[in-house]
This record gives structure tokens, C-alpha cells and sequence, in this order.
């Protein structure tokens, strides 16, 4: 017996997990580093937020903090202004779902 012929699948996209909270207060910042759009919605908010989460010293701990816990980090005492989580939260949850992060 012959084995079946298969077409060739030329738009394959790679599965991941859905994201089932999504918001300051359930995304790591591990992922929200790995996403540009989530990045540059931070960014607007807390100017050079990217590069002060990437310091050694906080890289352990990326995976397993939120933006509000980061937020309450002495190292950006006075960078997150009053408002700006929530208005960042408000404006994660207007972009599209391909742009959250899986999980």
C-alpha cells in the first residue's frame, strides 16, 4: 500500500496558546517585550520603559512580574505617572488579538 500524497501547505502559522486575561495586570513583561505593538503603547507612556526592564538586575524576574508589580519597583520610582497603567490598559485592549502575546 502507498502512502497518501499530501499537498504542500505554504501558509502554515505556528499555533500558540490564547491569551485568556489580557491586560497590565496578567501579561509578563516578558512578553510584552516580545511584542512591538504592546511595546510601543508602554513606550508612549513611559518613555524608555523597554530598556530600563532590560537591565541585568531585573532580568530574572521578567517572567514572572506583571507592569502593574514592575511598576511598583523602587528602580522606576517616579517614571510610571498616576494614569498611565490605566491608560495603557485601556489602550491594550483596543488592539487586535494577533498582537497579544500567547501565553
Amino acid at each position: 500500500m502507498d502512502a497518501p500524497l499530501y499537498s504542500r501547505t505554504d501558509g502554515y502559522v505556528e499555533p500558540r496558546l490564547a491569551q485568556t486575561e489580557f491586560g497590565v495586570d496578567a501579561i509578563s513583561v516578558a512578553d510584552l517585550l516580545r511584542s512591538d505593538a504592546l511595546l510601543a503603547v508602554v513606550e508612549r507612556e513611559v518613555p524608555g520603559f523597554g530598556k530600563m526592564a532590560r537591565a541585568p538586575r531585573l532580568y530574572a524576574t521578567l517572567t514572572n512580574v506583571t507592569l502593574r508589580e514592575m511598576a511598583s519597583f523602587s528602580f522606576f520610582a517616579g517614571v510610571v505617572k498616576p494614569g498611565a497603567l490605566e491608560r495603557i490598559d485601556a489602550e491594550f485592549r483596543t488592539l487586535p488579538t494577533d498582537a497579544w502575546p500567547g501565553l
